[in-house]
């Protein structure tokens, strides 16, 4: 998969607690349990293909159960929070992002540390945590709709929109819709799209799931559902999914297309 053409200078963050004892702990247990990592300095390294990423090591944070509590709802249980109260470390890998090659190599390098002691990830620049055995399964797939699913995720409301696209370099989307049946599936589609076919988009070009289905028009727009500061910004921006209440095959034909009208 090529590098979307919206990509641009923007980072992947991953947060691993972890237990070691001490920073040489840490240091040997890469070595020895990460499947082919060295970590010296500020640098983890891939032994075999070279790549690279910063990482940050601090210690332990009293609120880091309750982050994993609110990023991780959808699995996190008692026995996991015991776990994570019990980190000693805080691991910070920070990544290079814009393509599905750049992101699948940054959660194998998290995975690689969650096989040196780390108890589970969270993605600073999504607000979604996952437990170590989703995050192996997630590496293991290999493919774009394991990526989305472990760096994207969508905010149901309104307006309902899509964080951590910029992960993939690319821009998230918005859409303010009442009358839509299911903004879930239309954001996870229209986002999953952009990813793994590489359209090139444009304002006023439409969208829509299928024939029949509501159609949607496209705009740039800033992201400002997050202020500047925060790690869930897309510094690329968002397309807006204007509802423009009109259906048919042939518009269903121009979202495949890219045409217009």
């Amino acid at each position: 998969m090529n590098t979307p053409a919206e990509s641009t200078s923007c980072e992947i963050v991953l947060c691993v607690p972890g237990r070691w004892t001490d920073r040489s702990d840490l240091v040997r247990s890469i070595v020895e349990k990460s499947g082919g990592y060295l970590y010296a300095g500020q640098v983890l390294m891939h032994v075999e293909t070279n790549a690279s990423f910063e990482l940050l090591v601090e210690g332990p944070d009293d609120r880091m159960a309750e982050a994993f509590r609110a990023a991780g709802r959808h699995w996190i249980e008692e026995g996991d929070l015991e776990l994570l109260r019990g980190h000693t470390h805080v691991l910070y890998l920070i990544a290079k992002a814009g393509s599905f090659e750049l992101a699948q190599a940054a959660m194998e390098a998290a995975d690689a540390l969650l096989r040196a002691g780390g108890l589970a990830v969270k993605v600073e620049t999504t607000g979604v945590a996952h437990r170590a055995s989703t995050w192996h399964d997630l590496v293991e797939n290999r493919n774009p709709l394991s990526v989305f699913r472990a760096l994207v995720i969508t905010a149901i409301g309104e307006p309902s929109y899509s964080c951590g696209m910029h992960n993939l370099g690319l821009r998230d989307a918005i859409v303010s819709d009442p009358q839509a049946k299911n903004v879930g599936a239309l954001l996870g589609h229209f986002c999953l799209y952009h990813f793994t076919e590489s359209p090139v988009l444009r304002s006023g070009e439409t969208f829509a799931l299928g024939p029949d289905e509501p159609i949607y028009r496209l705009e740039e727009e800033p992201c400002t559902i997050h202020d500047g500061a925060s790690s869930f910004r897309n510094p690329l921006g968002m397309w807006r999914l204007v509802p423009q209440r009109r259906s048919g095959f042939g518009a269903f034909l121009r979202r495949l297309t890219g045409g217009t009208g």
